[in-house]
């Protein structure tokens, strides 16, 4: 009950592209599920260092997802950084 009655005055929107009533949107989730990459190569200070995977490049929706979850504090956003994050890993071993 309670989260019908906090959905009608606090209406969430995605934290990627603003579109209204999902945490994420499946648009955005979708830009976070894609095969991870080899990212090191686009930063000239890392390539040849550090290997270093990526979801997505790391600009407009996806951006915003990762600074919204680290700077307004979206904790609604914390089962979308698990599987995220698990999706990543699991790419790495």
């Amino acid at each position: 009950m309670w989260s019908a009655i906090k959905e009608v005055f606090l209406p969430c929107s995605c934290a990627g592209c603003g579109c209204d009533n999902a945490v994420v949107c499946s648009r955005c989730c979708h830009m976070m599920m894609q095969q991870p990459f080899e990212a090191s190569a686009l930063s000239p200070v890392l390539d040849g260092l550090v290997k270093v995977w990526a979801l997505s490049i790391y600009e407009h929706a996806p951006r915003r997802l990762v600074l919204s979850a680290k700077h307004d504090e979206r904790r609604d956003m914390t089962d979308y950084l698990c599987q995220w994050g698990m999706s990543l890993g699991k790419h790495m071993w």
